[in-house]
């Protein structure tokens, strides 16, 4: 879970060490006061081929009609292996906190030995990433905060 500043029982904010730490000037600094962790971590995993730098674009092409989204993602594959590896990227991107259809699709790809490939999907290449009816993540005031989830 995710808590707010305060943490989960809002004592961080209770702490005068905490209150006085963020620019005060009439107290004496401590280094490394308030540093640390103090929100959840988690340790994961890998095989040889690790994804980075992923990045999920969301164009509206026909503003300001909002009934088509057209989405783009780039990433990563970088093998730390001395040998070609050769696998299958799945994406998932399914409705979050509002019902929805998900949409999944896989690729092969193949790394070479200790390299990298540049991944760049788009809805001209995979008619998954074509959205129609996209649920619009909205500011406060002007509509829901509807959120999907992507997974690779």
């Amino acid at each position: 879970p995710f808590y707010e500043n305060g943490g989960p029982t809002g004592d961080i904010g209770k702490n005068v060490t905490m209150l006085c730490s963020a620019g005060w000037d009439w107290i004496p600094p401590v280094r490394d006061r308030n540093m640390g962790i103090w929100q959840p971590v988690y340790l994961r995993t890998t095989g040889a081929v690790t994804i980075g730098h992923p990045k999920l674009v969301t164009e509206l092409p026909n503003l300001p009609d909002t009934s088509v989204a057209k989405l783009s993602l780039s990433l990563t594959l970088s093998n730390q292996s001395d040998r070609k590896q050769k696998g299958q990227l799945t994406v998932t991107i399914k409705p979050e906190n509002f019902s929805g259809v998900p949409v999944q699709f896989s690729q092969e790809f193949e790394v070479g030995a200790s390299g990298a490939t540049q991944v760049d999907l788009n809805a001209t290449k995979i008619k998954q990433l074509l959205i129609r009816q996209p649920h619009l993540w909205w500011p406060n005031g002007y509509g829901k905060a509807n959120l999907y989830r992507i997974r690779l």
